[in-house]
């Protein structure tokens, strides 16, 4: 018997913005990449950032915005998300 999840089938189709790339966006972006489409973004690799970008490959999209320059970018990425997640930096 089948049990009937209204929860998953909402979830499955929410768009996950993550501002930033760090240990906790990591694996906040990693989880939330079962559950729905994630864009995280970042402003450089450099560092251990890359290995992050590493670990995400495949599971996310991501996007390299530098917020003081690229403000419609990154206005245009919160417009067509519906939850936004942010961490300490």
């Amino acid at each position: 018997m089948k049990t009937f999840k209204p929860w998953l089938s909402i979830l499955s189709v929410v768009r996950f913005l993550v501002l930033g790339l760090g240990f906790i966006a990591t694996h906040v972006a990693e989880g939330l990449s079962k559950v729905g489409q994630v864009t995280v973004t970042y402003r450089s690799l450099s560092g251990v950032k890359g290995v992050y970008a590493d670990l995400l490959r495949g599971m996310v999209e991501l996007v390299r915005v530098n917020p003081t320059v690229d403000r419609d970018l990154l206005a245009s990425l919160v417009k067509n998300s519906d939850t936004l997640a942010s961490s300490p930096p």
